[in-house]
């Protein structure tokens, strides 16, 4: 910051930290509305938020809080460095007014937004010749922007449109009706309806009919060989060898995502449970240091490193066991289990009748 802009600087905070000059200053350049909705004696400076750090060589920021309608709310007051104002001030000050929402939102774990007033001080020299409309910042959008923003946000509930409406749309129906009925406890009627309205076009694009099936079997639990029967049934522009293919592929997927997850977990039961051993022990090891029982010590060190194998091994144990449950749900026979995970056939058979 140069000389110029920090003599600025500590010049406005210092006399606006006056509550006589603050108290009168918004006294002389608020609105009437916000005059007659806020208790101007006991404005509160708070700490600045300035989310831009490249913001301060441009502007000096001052907030304030205080009561609106006994609620809380904000000042923000902005004081411009440069000698020629700053076309996209508009903007600046919105960035800055959310920053103070979010602050507060943060602070107060509230779920309501306080009310916020932003000001700006410009002193150039010469005359303010931009506009303070953010809208005019959209240029030839401006009537636009102006009619679509800040505005109640576009809901789409496809549980408020009817099924009819959606089927109007041959593409995009599709995408919404599975988005509308996934989650529905007897999906199968409205597989049957989405298949059979596919258009030889659509069952014949393998990215459209494979993003769909892979949609389906991500979102919830469904017998791939009673998905596959459904398209069969429906799907009668699509050959049977290529629905074959599809649902062995997304079978095989299925068991490598599951491998893939349960692997993930046992590195990540593994690691906790080396640092849980760490801490544990670390602890101890720090209480027996203070006092002074240096043979204890190292007791606790070989006890450590027992316990660090131990659960090592537990968790493999674990992890292994894990990956069999998910096998037998896959419908892998005992026997390639066996194979798969290195557990008994006893053990497997246990797993199998839990998971039945």
């Amino acid at each position: 910051m140069s000389k110029k802009i920090s003599v600025h600087d500590s010049f406005i905070k210092n006399m606006m930290s006056n509550r006589k000059v603050a108290c009168e200053f918004f006294a002389s350049h608020l609105p009437e509305k916000i005059k007659t909705a806020v208790d101007l004696d006991n404005i509160k400076s708070e700490p600045g938020i300035l989310i831009d750090e490249s913001l301060r060589s441009k502007f000096t920021d001052l907030l304030y809080s205080a009561e609106f309608n006994h609620e809380i709310g904000y000042f923000v007051l902005l004081i411009e460095h440069l000698s020629t104002p700053d076309q996209l001030i508009p903007f600046r000050i919105l960035e800055y007014t959310v920053g103070v929402m979010r602050d507060h939102i943060k602070r107060s774990k509230e779920k309501r937004l306080p009310l916020v007033y932003p000001m700006i001080i410009y002193s150039g020299n010469r005359p303010y010749n931009h506009s303070t409309d953010l809208f005019d910042l959209f240029g030839e959008h401006k009537a636009l922007a102006r009619e679509v923003l800040w505005q109640p946000y576009h809901l789409i509930d496809y549980h408020r449109i009817s099924d009819e409406e959606l089927r109007r749309f041959t593409w995009y129906g599709v995408v919404a009706l599975l988005m509308k009925h996934v989650y529905d406890l007897n999906i199968e009627p409205s597989l049957r309806e989405v298949f059979r309205s596919l258009s030889f076009e659509q069952q014949n694009d393998p990215y459209y009919v494979n993003t769909m099936f892979s949609y389906i079997i991500e979102t919830r639990e469904i017998d791939l060989d009673a998905l596959r029967d459904i398209a069969k049934a429906e799907l009668t522009n699509l050959d049977e060898v290529k629905i074959m293919t599809l649902a062995d592929r997304l079978r095989e997927e299925g068991r490598q995502q599951a491998v893939r997850e349960t692997m993930t977990l046992a590195d990540r039961l593994r690691e906790e449970g080396r640092k849980e051993a760490v801490r544990e022990t670390m602890t101890l090891a720090d209480r027996l240091r203070e006092e002074g029982r240096q043979e204890a010590i190292r007791d606790t060190m070989n006890l450590a490193d027992r316990l660090r194998e131990e659960g090592r091994q537990q968790a493999a144990q674990e992890t292994i066991q894990i990956i069999a449950r998910r096998l037998i749900k896959q419908g892998l026979t005992a026997e390639q289990i066996v194979i798969a995970t290195g557990l008994s056939a006893d053990e497997v058979s246990v797993l199998m009748r839990e998971t039945a």
